[in-house]
């Protein structure tokens, strides 16, 4: 596997896979008088049946991969948001990784 697709993976295992089982177990738990992030949507997740729930799991997902593949697109100088009109170049040791991320991501995600 090449350096971008190690780094690639890496952050797509991290984002779509951990964080993303860590942020459905927390607001899946019961509600209770928390103050914590999670405390309001545990408390709206909890009254929704397991469909409506799974739908609103899946669009969390849509999320954080549409903002990852802005970042990934934009240090591949695909995308170029409001105030950033220059190229980046990003290096894993001696080697140019950037160019592809955002490619590698989409087909990640498929």
């Amino acid at each position: 596997m090449q350096a971008d697709e190690k780094f690639v993976t890496a952050i797509f295992n991290e984002i779509l896979n951990d964080n993303v089982q860590s942020y459905i177990k927390n607001i899946s738990r019961e509600p209770d008088e928390g103050r914590d992030a999670y405390a309001r949507v545990r408390s709206v997740i909890y009254t929704l049946n397991g469909d409506d729930k799974k739908a609103i799991f899946d669009f969390m997902k849509v999320v954080i991969a549409d903002t990852a593949s802005t970042i990934f697109g934009t240090l591949d100088g695909s995308h170029f948001p409001k105030g950033i009109d220059s190229d980046f170049k990003l290096f894993s040791d001696e080697d140019e990784i950037s160019g592809d991320l955002q490619d590698i991501f989409i087909d990640q995600t498929e």
